[in-house]
């Protein structure tokens, strides 16, 4: 037997061949495409959660300050918050006085998303007390630096902090107390 291809033929069988391979081709391109779009869309997602938790975590600091951030809290934070107000002897988050506390400044955020439903959010920020009125002296103003590390967990009320941890960078009250302390005493013979 033998068999007669004409050049036509084979041709045609070539491009027959290249079409069912391109098709493929692009079937296998058409689905990593999808996959691509699927993680973008879910990066996306995040980054808007991720947002969210920004805007957050500054009214959490703001209203922290006042110890009016009870909202903001569930789980471990928010049982902490409660002995804590029950332990001072207050019924509830809205007795702290604020007239101590001058301003707040954030000077920075950043958020990561530890997983689908936990945002774990880092801030530096400075707090600023009024002036002592017992005092003459200008710079007796308190201002703390702090840091604040705070972990949000997505709940049926939205992010809410579940645990925080808040530490002390700088705190002008010390560079004070060393000024007072360097300056001789009324009466002091080493003058």
């Amino acid at each position: 037997m033998k068999i007669n291809i004409s050049i036509g033929n084979f041709i045609l069988a070539c491009i027959c061949l290249c079409l069912i391979f391109l098709a493929f081709s692009f079937q296998s391109d058409k689905n990593e495409l999808k996959t691509e779009i699927n993680e973008l869309k879910k990066q996306i997602k995040q980054e808007q959660e991720a947002e969210k938790v920004y805007d957050k975590t500054i009214e959490f600091i703001e209203k922290s300050s006042v110890a009016k951030h009870k909202s903001l809290l569930t789980g471990k934070a928010l049982e902490e918050f409660k002995k804590a107000v029950k332990e001072k002897g207050h019924d509830d988050d809205h007795n702290h006085p604020s007239n101590v506390l001058d301003k707040v400044e954030v000077q920075n955020v950043f958020t990561v998303m530890e997983s689908n439903k936990q945002v774990k959010s880092y801030a530096i920020y400075r707090v600023f007390y009024n002036n002592n009125p017992s005092t003459d002296m200008i710079n007796t103003q308190r201002i703390l630096t702090l840091t604040m590390i705070s972990y949000w967990k997505n709940t049926k009320d939205g992010y809410k902090v579940f645990d925080y941890k808040i530490d002390v960078l700088q705190d002008s009250l010390d560079e004070y107390l060393k000024e007072i302390s360097n300056q001789p005493i009324d009466g002091d013979k080493n003058e």
